[in-house]
């Protein structure tokens, strides 16, 4: 606990020790417009939890120059992670008490009761951001970017799909394998779309392209600063786990396209998005029942479909053989069975 101990005070306290700690500084300088009384005074509403203050006199009273400065920047992050509602403390002693490996699930839950501004988390992020890479930055800002990047993942997981009870539960009525904000859906074409489940009305809740892109730069947050997240809370915690395993199973899946997309901007290719709602269908990191390891077969389809068939060559366009028995897979058991994946590639057209 003691690395969640110094990203807490780092960011919320450690800004204020000149403000609580030394009265002589804040005297002497309480009668001047030096960025030094400033800084002081913006520290002080730090530590009464007046952060539209603070966050006045770091951007708006201060030089320039002095805006640059790596605690002033910090201590600005911290100012807009308190008006976003934040509370590292609370997030990271979770983690570390009750850790999970469902990890859609359990970082939705983190926020069950918790009223945030998820905008200023936003701004947040940029202003680590802009301290560096991930290697420029310390430890302690990447693990500051990592909680941030649960915060941006599970507040959008719990703003859609846990909007009636807030009980930390994916609502009745939710979907998170389609985007139904366009209307009708692509159907798988024929003749596969003569066996694979029929894809649903629309129903109350569902995640749209723009909560996919958050949802992966979230995580991708988290992976690009895993070290430090691991620091904080110990390589033997099942979120670590389950954290190195789905990077893992995301590189599988998104092929070339990096896992540690952080921008929602640069989240465009169609194949990741389409991974990630598969990987929230399962059990294993997810809301669904099927497993990760009975994932939509994706490049399989030909084969499968070819169970179905009367054998006749499928360019033959042959009928299907309902009555069939030696189908090898349950289509029903797949994840996200009704979702057509992108780029899907037909052999019967």
């Amino acid at each position: 606990m003691k690395s969640v101990k110094r990203i807490f005070i780092i960011f919320l306290s450690a800004v204020l020790t000149t403000s609580c700690g030394d009265p002589n500084l804040l005297t002497e300088f309480s009668e001047t417009d030096s960025d030094e009384a400033l800084w002081v005074d913006a520290k002080k509403h730090i530590d009464d939890l007046e952060w539209d203050s603070a966050i006045d006199i770091i951007e708006n009273q201060l030089s320039a120059g002095y805006q640059e400065r790596i605690d002033v920047k910090e201590g600005l992050a911290g100012a807009y992670v308190g008006k976003c509602g934040l509370t590292f403390l609370e997030i990271v002693s979770g983690m570390t008490d009750a850790p999970s490996s469902n990890l859609f699930e359990y970082f939705m839950g983190i926020f069950k009761d918790m009223e945030l501004e998820p905008e200023h988390c936003e701004t947040a992020i940029e202003i680590i951001q802009g301290l560096g890479t991930v290697s420029q930055r310390t430890q302690d800002q990447n693990l500051f970017l990592a909680i941030l990047g649960i915060a941006r993942l599970g507040v959008t997981l719990s703003y859609k799909l846990d909007q009636v009870d807030h009980d930390g539960q994916m609502d009745a009525n939710s979907n998170v394998c389609n985007d139904h904000s366009g209307g009708q859906l692509s159907p798988w074409p024929m003749p596969v779309y003569q066996f694979m489940p029929r894809q649903t009305p629309v129903p109350a809740h569902y995640l749209n392209d723009a909560d996919m892109r958050k949802i992966v730069s979230g995580f991708g947050l988290i992976i690009e600063n895993l070290a430090a997240l691991t620091a904080a809370i110990g390589n033997d915690s099942d979120t670590i786990t389950a954290l190195d395993d789905f990077k893992a199973d995301c590189q599988e899946a998104s092929g070339d396209v990096a896992c540690d997309i952080t921008d929602p901007d640069d989240v465009d290719d169609a194949l990741m998005k389409y991974a990630f709602r598969v990987f929230m269908d399962t059990s294993d990191v997810g809301f669904g029942t099927c497993s990760l390891s009975t994932p939509l077969p994706v490049d399989d389809i030909a084969d499968l479909v070819d169970d179905y068939l009367s054998g006749s060559d499928a360019d033959d366009d042959p009928e299907p053989d309902t009555a069939d028995d030696d189908v090898d897979v349950d289509v029903t058991g797949l994840c996200c069975p009704s979702t057509l994946p992108p780029g899907f590639d037909n052999p019967w057209d």
